[in-house]
């Protein structure tokens, strides 16, 4: 008996292995979530809606460098955390401009190191004064919203 089949098919699962291994532990794919987030920990909380944002950059479901706007590398992996999640801008005193403080990652007017709400909401509206008081006002904004 040849062993000449069975070497070809030893080298045909070695060669669909891990092809099948891949797609078994593939990632799921991003989504994000369906309803708006209550971001509750300032003085002014903010409803928060990925899925309105991600429209608005162009997003399609899948596209990680979307969720990564904003949801930034900690300890050189990429974890879609909350911006409150503990170690990471968990600071709520308003007054420190720390690393670590929630309102210096939502409200720092530049993008650096990532972008912040205000930030962003500032490239969009660009010079339109009309886009920059919904996007980047205090007061009746898309974000602090008149009760």
């Amino acid at each position: 008996m040849s062993r000449r089949p069975a070497r070809y098919a030893l080298l045909l699962l070695a060669a669909a292995l891990p092809v099948w291994c891949g797609a078994a532990l593939a990632a799921p794919t991003l989504q994000p979530p369906d309803q708006p987030i209550h971001m509750n920990l300032t003085r002014k909380p903010v409803f928060f809606s990925h899925q309105s944002h991600f429209d608005a950059l162009g997003g399609k479901v899948g596209q990680e460098a979307l969720c990564a706007q904003c949801h930034h590398p900690v300890q050189g992996e990429t974890a879609y955390l909350s911006c409150a999640h503990a170690g990471c801008h968990d600071n709520l005193d308003a007054r420190d401009k720390g690393v670590h403080s929630y309102f210096v990652a939502t409200h720092r007017p530049e993008k650096k190191p990532i972008n912040s709400c205000r930030s962003c909401h500032r490239e969009r509206a660009g010079a339109d004064r009309a886009a920059q008081k919904r996007l980047v006002g205090c007061k009746s904004s898309a974000c602090h919203p008149t009760e």
